[in-house]
């Protein structure tokens, strides 16, 4: 089972190292009793150092970040963004272009007059004429580039009101935009996310109709409904989870609506709020950790602090950055002990104690030991360590971790860490010591596409489930059928893996495979089967013995043992 722990003393941890190893610069007062860190060093600890005078579609954020701290973006020092030959705007690409039209703003060309064409009229063309197909419920993430550029271009004017209509009829009655299945514990992160995105793509309009000021004003109370003990919120990992991209684009609507996310403490700890909730998180580099992390985002929200006002407005006319000082304090830093060995064999590969940085896993805390690691699904599964792989020790040998003492459900990189753990990494052969352990969803689903060669597939670059963002596995089960999601658009791909779950799963590989799936034998507590899994797990009994609930590693392997009679 995954573990779900307090998360406040992680975030907090990180201000003594900030400190005492200068991660940030610090600005010291008289009396050393507070200490701050100004925002304009912040932004600047952020910005890329390595800005290119060609830039591609990739790097428009960079622009967006020059011409939000008020640096000059001269046309004649940058080259015009090398997006190629543009194609025709329509309604499904549409979005698409809203990044090269604010690269344009950011760098000091008009958009609409750019590549022989009016980009910004053709937008609101296809915006006003096909609302319905451009606004609708079920794509959130595509809407906000729209209007994030023609707030940079100046052209929000050009909306008709009934486009404003669209956006207002998304809302909630608790001020919530986009809701997803509130049951599932990954929606919340999405549509405070998604709040806010609405907030900064209605704020413009907000002289224009008082419904929109109503509906601001309702999202900015459910936001804030579900602020963190540590000042930011949470994310798409859950409700327990601090979510950065989340509370970074917080804090751009809390600028947008004339406040200061400074002001959004917690029990008035001013050293509680979205902004602390973000340095506390930045690396010695500038960085934010997280592979799937927008650093860009990160600074231009750090950038947004003092503004007060819409980001993407300020593009047009960039202010000169507030000198804002944050008040910081410190606290011990955190540490865990991570033992990487071969217990059977080869030994010890790596013993000792790492400070703990915010937002650290079972997974990233490997990869900081130097040790040599193949991993799929951005650490979901770890295949390798110094060279020794999955297999190499019989076909039930690969690597498992386990923390103080326990194994955990969930994959390492979904496995948050505390002050004083221990990760041991442990290449097991036989799976005596973990074949108790349960098996995530996702992880399931690698097993069998470990089983074909794991092969290479090609994605759109779009999710399939609001919960799996990039994971070839998935995206080859789903392919060919083997999986269809846990209904609502969603995965769940941490969920501990069922019995029931698992005979769907397998009966639908071996569909894929060619194999008979026809067979049937008798269920023990067949009368505890749900009706979707009573003819698979039928199927899985006529080869060996599995019951209604719960299911092991241990026995996952052996029911694969069977189904390839031994050679797996």
């Amino acid at each position: 089972m995954q573990r779900r722990k307090g998360i406040l003393s992680i975030f907090a941890m990180v201000l003594a190292a900030v400190l005492i190893f200068g991660m940030l610069p610090v600005t010291v007062l008289a009396g050393d009793e507070e200490l701050f860190v100004s925002t304009r060093e912040l932004v600047e600890r952020t910005f890329p150092a390595d800005l290119p005078h060609d830039l591609e579609e990739s790097e428009w954020w960079r622009m967006v970040q020059l011409a939000t701290i008020n640096e000059s973006v001269p046309g004649s020092n940058f080259n015009a963004p090398s997006f190629g030959s543009l194609d025709a705007m329509t309604v499904e690409n549409v979005h698409t272009f809203g990044s090269t039209v604010v690269s344009l703003v950011a760098m000091g060309y008009d958009p609409r007059n750019a590549y022989g064409r009016d980009l910004v009229q053709e937008m609101l063309d296809i915006v006003n004429q096909n609302t319905e197909d451009v606004i609708p419920g079920d794509a959130p993430w595509a809407m906000p580039e729209i209007f994030y550029a023609l707030t940079a271009a100046d052209a929000i004017d050009g909306v008709e009101d009934h486009v404003i209509a669209a956006l207002l009829n998304l809302q909630d009655e608790n001020g919530e935009w986009y809701p997803f299945d509130r049951e599932s514990p990954w929606s919340v992160g999405f549509n405070i996310e998604a709040t806010a995105q609405l907030i900064l793509m209605l704020e413009p309009f907000s002289q224009r109709t008082p419904e929109v000021a109503g509906a601001l004003s309702q999202a900015r109370a459910f936001i804030l409904s579900y602020q963190m003990d540590c000042g930011g919120f949470p994310g798409g990992w859950g409700l327990g989870v601090l979510g950065l991209e989340t509370t970074a684009r917080v804090i751009e609507a809390i600028a947008a609506l004339g406040e200061s996310p400074l002001d959004w403490t917690v029990e008035n700890d001013i050293t509680a709020t979205p902004v602390h909730a973000l340095i506390n998180e930045m690396q010695p580099d500038g960085t934010f950790y997280g592979e799937w992390t927008m650093h860009e985002q990160m600074h231009i929200a750090l950038a947004s602090v003092g503004l007060k006002m819409n980001p993407f407005t300020n593009l047009r006319n960039p202010v000169a950055l507030p000198e804002i000082l944050v008040p910081l304090s410190g606290v011990p830093p955190a540490t865990a002990r991570i033992t990487v060995s071969d217990p059977y064999l080869l030994g010890v590969f790596f013993d000792g104690s790492l400070r703990l940085y915010p937002y650290e896993t079972a997974y990233s805390l490997l990869r900081r030991t130097g040790l040599e690691v193949e991993s799929v699904m951005n650490g979901a599964y770890v295949a390798g360590i110094s060279g020794l792989r999955e297999f190499d020790g019989g076909p039930q040998s690969g690597w498992m971790f386990r923390i103080n003492g326990e194994f955990p459900g969930a994959p390492a990189i979904a496995t948050r860490l505390l002050d004083g753990d221990h990760v041991e990494w442990l290449f097991t052969r036989d799976l005596e010591d973990t074949a108790d352990s349960a098996v995530s969803r996702e992880e399931a689903v690698a097993i069998l596409w470990k089983l074909e060669g794991s092969p290479e597939f090609i994605t759109t670059g779009q999710p399939i489930f609001a919960d799996v963002r990039i994971s070839p596995p998935i995206y080859w089960a789903v392919r060919y059928g083997i999986v269809e999601g846990h209904g609502g658009g969603f995965f769940n791909p941490y969920d501990e893996i069922n019995a029931e779950q698992f005979a769907v799963l397998l009966r639908n590989y071996a569909r894929f495979l060619g194999r008979d799936t026809d067979a049937t034998g008798i269920v023990y507590g067949e009368m505890l089967v749900s009706p979707w899994a009573v003819e698979a797990m039928q199927w899985v009994n006529s080869f060996t013995a599995l019951s209604p609930g719960a299911i092991t590693r241990g026995e996952i392997y052996n029911i694969l043992e069977r189904f390839f009679e031994g050679n797996i």
